[in-house]
């Protein structure tokens, strides 16, 4: 009989910082432990523009519990990524987030010894610095552009800017 080495896999982890992202893929039909018992969970895979050492794209996931309810952390992304805040009865096709362009936020947490990248935040997509910083917006949402006239500053007026 042959033995099999327990091993720990190590994947290329985003750096910290603010990235675009695509929702690449949502997996469903997956069970999480919690502290409430065993769970419905969603496996939501983001593709940044973010190039690693093999030369492609790096990506980050994001799990959560299926359910949507008040606090619910998939509410969360639902309302943060499309904007729509959901009510009691109402239903959602977690497919309908694929292909989404976001913008998430990276950060370092250490666990058993293991360092991940945890998606901290994830809204509809801002542009982005090729370095990872965020930028701010040239746009707002209704794609308006917004420019120093539009902002009164302290000791002047808009008119006069």
């Amino acid at each position: 009989m042959s033995e099999i080495e327990y091993t720990v896999r190590e994947y290329e982890k985003l750096p910290e910082g603010t990235y675009s992202a695509v929702i690449e893929s949502v997996t469903e039909n997956l069970k999480r432990n919690t502290k409430f018992g065993e769970k419905d969970a969603l496996r939501i895979r983001l593709e940044t523009e973010k190039l690693g050492q093999d030369g492609k794209n790096l990506s980050a996931i994001l799990h959560v519990n299926r359910t949507i309810g008040k606090g619910s952390r998939l509410g969360k992304v639902i309302k943060q990524v499309t904007g729509k805040e959901m009510r009691p009865g109402e239903r959602f096709d977690p497919q309908s987030l694929v292909g989404m362009k976001v913008s998430i936020v990276i950060e370092h947490h250490k666990n058993d010894g293991r360092v991940y990248a945890d998606v901290v935040h994830i809204s509809r997509c801002t542009e982005t610095a090729a370095t990872g910083n965020s930028k701010r917006p040239t746009a707002n949402i209704h794609g308006v552009d917004i420019t120093d006239g539009d902002v009164q500053f302290p000791g002047g007026d808009a008119a006069s800017a």
